[in-house]
C-alpha cells in the first residue's frame, strides 16, 4: 500500500487498521478458502511492513506481531484435518522462496518474457489460482522462515524473527508437524545443518 505524502499519523492508523484487516481475514472461518497467491501476497505485504519499510518503530512492532499471528494461524489448520486438505499434491515441489519480494518480483518478471505458457498451462494455472491454500503453501511458508535463518543473510532482525518464529511454531505445533513428512523433511534439511 502506498499513499500520496499526507499526514504521517493518519498514514500509521491506515496501515494498522490493514494489519487488523489482514489478520482477521486470515483467522476467519473463510480464511481457510484463501488461494495460495492471495495468501501468499498477504505474508508478503506484512512482512514488507515489518522490516523493509519506513514506517516508524511502533509499526514496525505490530507488523511483526501480526506476522507471527498470520503464520500461527495458517499453520494452526493442520489441527482440524477435516476441513482443511492437508494431502500435498503429488506434483508439487518445494522450492526455497527468496527473501526479498523484489528479488522474486525480477525473477517472475524475467521468466514471462522468456517463456510462452501453452494454453494448457494457462488453464492448469487458472484452476490452480481458484484453489484454497493447502500443505503446499505451508512447506513454502515453512521454507520461507527456513531462509530467513540463513546466516548470510545480512538483516539480523529477520534473522533473529525466523529462529523465534520456528521456534514458537515448533512448541505450538510440533505435535501436529510430525503428521507431515514434507514439513518434517523441511526442518531436518538446511534448516538443522
Amino acid at each position: 500500500c502506498r499513499f500520496e505524502s499526507t499526514y504521517s499519523t493518519t498514514e500509521e492508523s491506515v496501515y494498522q487498521y490493514l494489519l487488523d484487516i489482514i489478520l482477521n481475514c486470515i483467522r476467519c472461518d473463510a480464511g481457510m478458502l484463501l488461494t495460495k497467491k492471495r495468501s501468499w501476497e498477504l505474508v508478503e505485504t506484512v512482512f514488507n511492513m515489518a522490516f523493509h519499510s519506513s514506517v516508524t518503530p511502533l509499526l514496525q512492532k505490530s507488523a511483526v506481531n501480526t506476522l507471527t499471528h498470520i503464520i500461527l494461524s495458517f499453520f494452526s489448520r493442520l489441527r482440524h484435518p477435516e476441513s482443511f486438505h492437508c494431502e500435498q499434491p503429488a506434483n508439487t515441489a518445494i522450492t526455497t522462496p527468496a527473501v526479498s519480494a523484489t528479488a522474486a518480483t525480477a525473477v517472475a518478471e524475467e521468466e514471462e518474457e522468456t517463456e510462452e505458457p501453452s494454453t494448457a498451462e494457462c488453464e492448469e494455472e487458472e484452476e490452480d489460482e481458484l484453489r484454497p491454500y493447502d500443505l503446499s503453501f505451508l512447506c513454502h511458508l515453512l521454507a520461507f522462515l527456513i531462509s530467513l535463518t540463513d546466516t548470510k543473510n545480512p538483516d539480523l532482525a529477520s534473522l533473529r524473527y525466523g529462529l523465534s518464529t520456528i521456534n514458537t511454531l515448533l512448541e505450538m505445533n510440533g505435535d501436529v508437524l510430525v503428521n507431515h513428512p514434507a514439513l518434517i523433511e523441511l526442518l531436518q534439511g538446511t534448516f538443522c545443518k
